[in-house]
């Protein structure tokens, strides 16, 4: 801020009192007024920014290595309006902005600016919209709250390194009993002639006082040395370019009740070790709160009595409340910081982010991944899953994919299709639009051929190419076929479960366009004879195969369903896990190409990046998934497995937010090597105190984003938690709760009551 200095109009003396009359008559006779008053207001504006606000900038960024940001004239008036409303703010009622091209004032009041001038209406009397505050010497009440001030009485007497000095004030906000808390810090300059002067009276006193004390009693005085030691080492700071810094730091305490504030305010003194001494006002509470206001003409604590205290620009930042929670992005996925605990949000629906979840089983992966897709569903971003379910075929998303009923489809290979060569539903889009996204779609039927007819093998590199060849030139006659194209029309415009979807083009269609006749090819060298035979006899083993016709039927389940489960269980071999996995990747691609946001969720990802092809494709949505809006959720227990597949740099480089929750001791070495993490920060989630806690109902987690690390919690929605739990035990006791409600969001509600209860009590 920048205090405007006393002027001639304020003198006190009757000849100058005069002789301003006298101007301001003759100005007014002139017509020139108004101009006169303009260029007052648009001096006194100049001089603010230049000597006010350059110079502070100047002092914080340069002398104190700050990256400082000064607030918007919408950013201030909101601030101010929530220290006396819950509500939205009004509209500023008055502003003045100062430009290249002069002076502009811009009124929203309802009131004339004649009445504000006339009446003596202050504008900020409109801040005073829920109620007026109410002042007493230990309190103010201000929007039904009790507000008490405390102030340092004492300096600290120092920090051991930098760090301890920036945390010094964070050290108390971060405490859980602390809470709605806030912390004022003003800074003005000091005077270094007057500093130096009084320093220099300090030292001449405490050198007398010590020579003395030699002379007299043939004693030391240990405290005018330790005087005489501090000046010389202020006066040395002083020389050497720091400047001397008025500090004014207040605490506000914020309670419901009296009681509360008297306690809070008693703890938060005895949180303060010394030489440190923080109190409570107890005299005037209500003017240090109206000091704490950026629109109050009052400095802080500069009076009624002058209690700021000098620091030089070396330590002030011990005083500056700077440390805190990085907020992450503004919106989106809320965790909880451990330290201080405030929010922190991963924005995975506005912005375009990859995660990456590591933790052990029973570490609460699950429910936390649940707790995004929920939230992804809400912002109307459809989800597509790969899940690995128990041997009995249950698991997380079982139940919670039902209770999502016309939203959610499960996805079993032992009962229902999905159509690998399904087409997506361009017809939104436009003809250029519609090309590039076939083009696309083209591209991953190829990677998805080519893994059902090679599988994992790279033997024979002549082989591959004259498959991929051939795989190629087939799926271009496939498509340009009029017959096939015409079936795709009506299967499209019928929409599914109509006769017409039954007759969309499948795997098995497709094989017939895997000969020689179909590709018009003039002649058939050896090479070309054996890739045919190897594409004829894979496809056909295929097609009879159980997860073959899984996935060469038309889809027996509505794939438009926003959040589409595929479950990977009694799978024959890793080749079955692979080829479901791709027509799983097939409806997420399908989903990507027909809207502008998805999510793919691969559970246990480490088993299925044991196939190029698949590790190759993950690794391609990484890198390139922003373009179509697909955001991928990897999920695992370490990251080896991904480091070893021949995509990991494509992966793991995109994978630039990660949440690791409890690995096993063992994994360490992996992420420290790996994700290059320090092993004193992620030994921690080895330890035993970092599983779930279930009296306190949250998970702990370390998030990553972009480098930096904040250790956080994650609680669940009671209802989310119990949509979810998969043990046994509260399988059984959601299915019972189900029958006894008919109504299932009651019967969800009443068996959280029941888990919350369990889980606290154990």
């Amino acid at each position: 801020t920048y205090t405007v200095e006393g002027n001639s109009k304020n003198a006190d003396d009757w000849i100058e009192k005069l002789l301003v009359r006298a101007e301001s008559w003759w100005l007014k006779f002139k017509g020139e007024l108004s101009e006169a008053e303009n260029q007052r207001l648009e001096t006194v504006i100049t001089n603010a920014y230049k000597q006010g606000f350059s110079r502070w900038e100047q002092i914080l960024s340069n002398k104190m290595g700050l990256d400082v940001k000064a607030l918007s004239a919408d950013e201030l008036w909101e601030d101010v309006w929530k220290r006396f409303n819950d509500t939205q703010p009004i509209e500023i009622p008055q502003l003045i902005t100062l430009d290249e091209d002069g002076l502009h004032e811009e009124v929203n009041s309802d009131l004339a600016s004649s009445k504000l001038l006339i009446e003596n209406i202050h504008g900020t009397t409109l801040l005073m919209e829920s109620s007026v505050p109410r002042a007493d010497r230990r309190w103010v009440n201000v929007n039904n709250r009790y507000i008490g001030t405390m102030s340092f009485l004492e300096k600290p007497g120092g920090w051991p390194n930098k760090s301890a000095q920036l945390r010094y004030l964070w050290e108390l906000l971060a405490r859980e009993t602390v809470v709605d808390t806030e912390i004022f810090c003003e800074l003005t300059a000091a005077n270094p002639a007057l500093v130096k002067t009084t320093l220099q009276r300090v030292l001449k006193q405490s050198n007398m006082t010590t020579i003395l004390a030699q002379e007299k009693s043939k004693t030391i005085d240990v405290n005018a040395q330790l005087k005489l030691k501090k000046s010389v080492a202020a006066q040395e700071q002083l020389y050497e370019g720091a400047v001397p810094i008025y500090t004014s730091v207040v605490i506000l305490v914020h309670r419901p009740t009296v009681e509360k504030l008297d306690e809070a305010t008693r703890y938060i003194e005895n949180c303060f070790q010394r030489p440190a001494k923080v109190i409570r006002e107890t005299e005037y509470a209500w003017k240090i709160w109206l000091q704490t206001l950026p629109i109050v003409w009052e400095g802080l604590l500069a009076t009624p009595f002058n209690r700021r205290q000098l620091y030089l620009t070396s330590e002030v930042p011990g005083l500056m409340p700077l440390v805190l929670t990085k907020r992450g992005d503004r919106q989106g996925f809320e965790l909880i910081a451990e330290e201080g605990g405030t929010p922190v949000h991963l924005d995975l629906f506005n912005q375009h982010k990859n995660l990456a979840l590591f933790a052990t089983t029973r570490a609460g992966k699950s429910v936390l991944v649940s707790g995004i897709l929920t939230q992804a569903l809400a912002h109307g971003i459809p989800v597509v899953a790969l899940d690995f379910p128990k041997p009995d075929g249950t698991s997380t998303f079982t139940d919670y994919t039902q209770f999502m009923e016309g939203n959610g489809a499960y996805f079993d290979i032992s009962k229902q299709s999905n159509n690998l060569f399904e087409q997506p539903d361009l017809r939104s889009l436009d003809i250029e639009q519609q090309r590039d996204r076939l083009v696309d779609y083209t591209s991953f039927l190829e990677s998805a051929l080519m893994t059902m007819v090679l599988g994992s093998s790279t033997e024979s590199q002549i082989l591959s190419q004259t498959v991929r060849s051939i795989l190629n030139l087939a799926l271009e006659v496939f498509f340009a076929d009029e017959g096939i194209k015409e079936r795709y029309r009506k299967a499209m415009a019928g929409g599914f479960g109509s006769p017409a979807w039954q007759k969309t083009p499948t795997l098995k269609d497709f094989l017939v366009f895997c000969s020689p006749e179909h590709l018009q090819l003039s002649s058939i060298s050896g090479r070309v004879e054996d890739a045919l035979s190897q594409i004829q006899l894979r496809l056909r083993f295929w097609l009879s195969s159980r997860v073959g016709q899984a996935i060469s039927a038309p889809s027996s389940f509505p794939t438009d369903a926003q959040l589409l489960v595929f479950a990977l269980r009694n799978l024959s071999d890793s080749e079955d896990a692979a080829v479901l996995s791709l027509s799983a990747y097939s409806a997420a691609l399908r989903r990507a190409l027909s809207s502008p946001a998805s999510i793919f969720f691969i559970d246990e990802a480490p088993i299925l990046f044991e196939f190029e092809q698949i590790s190759d494709l993950v690794g391609r949505i990484c890198a390139n998934g922003a373009k179509a809006g697909i955001r991928v959720i990897l999920s695992a227990q370490d990251p080896d497995t991904i480091a070893r597949s021949k995509a990991a740099s494509k992966i793991l480089q995109n994978l630039t937010t990660r949440l690791i929750g409890r690995i096993q001791p063992v994994a360490v070495d992996s992420f420290a090597d790996i994700l290059k993490y320090p092993r004193k920060i992620i030994a921690r989630n080895a330890s035993e105190s970092f599983f779930p806690r279930k009296e306190g109902i949250y998970s702990q987690w370390l998030l990553d984003d972009n480098g930096v690390y904040t250790f956080c919690r994650y609680y669940p929605g009671y209802e989310q938690l119990a949509a979810v739990a998969n043990n046994p035990y509260e399988q059984t006791a959601r299915s019972q709760m189900m029958q006894i409600h008919s109504d299932k969001y009651e019967a969800i509600s009443a068996f959280a009551r029941q888990l919350v209860a369990t889980l606290r009590s154990s």
